[in-house]
């Protein structure tokens, strides 16, 4: 397994020992600026990347997930964290034109309906099933495989990030196949269409030549390039309607607003790119967003990784302290 796949490794151990190594390299490193007024900034890189995603450099969104939790609204303001909901899978849907993952898509929860189709899940209603501990558990299982599957994964590589046999992650690729044979025929079809021509290109026509046969990153720019467009029509909309985006992280934009209007902007933010997903793509699916409202006081948290920062808080207190 490579080194930066060991965030996804299933023994919890080998993970925390993956995040403390990122944590000791963020604290070595001291590349996350923070200027006078309190406010971070970074260098985004528009277009740095062959899809046209940005690569930004310095960003506390590329350090340790911890680390994040220094984010906080000023006094007044609170943070929106406004992201979509499985944007790449709903690109992909849409563009294959595959009837049972744009119906997965619209039940509200493509896990969920996945797990039904694979015999995994039994509990028939998502909400209930999300809130229960196994259930819990079952859907970050599936969207882990979901993901690796819609990256290209085969059972080798799959069976290992799920931790499960390689019988097991075979007959779930396979029930993936099954259930949705148009995506994988629209799949084979393009990224056969992509080596005779030798280029790509997004709905926007952002292109990519081809100088070397990868197959997984062919398939995967069709989800990347046009998940960009997205992000940068959304962008500006938001910003000419006079919301403040501090900052894209890949599919979510980070706002800020005073406090009494956040809710508001929120709703309008993620109408926006509901909006943008009906006009690049039109209306096979509506593209759905979630947000997360962080007023001050409170701060940014990744539930990948709620235990580092308050350990990191009392070491540094205690260490202030002369202990």
């Amino acid at each position: 397994m490579k080194e930066n796949n060991f965030k996804d490794h299933p023994n919890p151990l080998i993970q925390r020992i993956h995040r403390l190594r990122g944590s000791m390299s963020v604290l070595q490193s001291n590349s996350i600026e923070i200027a006078h007024d309190r406010r971070h900034r970074c260098m985004m890189l528009t277009f740095k990347t062959g899809t046209s995603r940005n690569a930004p450099r310095n960003s506390i969104f590329a350090s340790a997930v911890w680390v994040r939790s220094a984010l906080m609204a000023p006094p007044g303001y609170s943070l929106i964290a406004e992201d979509w909901s499985n944007q790449e899978i709903a690109i992909v849907a849409i563009l294959s034109g595959d009837q049972e993952l744009i119906r997965a898509y619209e039940t509200g929860d493509i896990y969920h309906a996945f797990g039904l189709v694979a015999g995994a899940v039994k509990e028939p209603n998502p909400a209930t099933w999300r809130n229960s501990p196994q259930g819990a558990i079952q859907r970050q299982m599936l969207k882990s495989a979901l993901l690796a599957i819609h990256y290209g994964m085969g059972p080798d590589s799959l069976a290992l990030k799920l931790g499960v046999t390689l019988h097991e992650a075979a007959a779930l690729l396979q029930v993936h196949r099954r259930t949705y044979r148009r995506f994988w025929q629209w799949q084979d079809q393009y990224i056969d269409t992509a080596l005779i021509r030798g280029e790509m290109h997004s709905v926007m026509g952002w292109p990519q030549r081809i100088v070397a046969v990868n197959r997984r990153a062919i398939a995967n720019y069709a989800a990347q390039s046009n998940g960009a467009e997205l992000m940068r029509l959304a962008a500006c909309v938001a910003t000419e309607e006079g919301i403040e985006i501090c900052m894209p992280v890949h599919d979510q934009f980070l706002a800020v607003a005073p406090s009494a209007e956040a809710r508001a902007v929120a709703d309008r933010l993620g109408r926006i790119m509901v909006e943008a997903g009906t006009t690049l793509f039109g209306n096979a699916l509506t593209f759905r967003s979630d947000h997360k409202i962080i007023p001050h006081g409170q701060r940014y948290t990744d539930k990948r990784d709620l235990e580092t920062w308050p350990f990191a808080v009392a070491e540094a207190r205690r260490l202030e302290n002369g202990g």
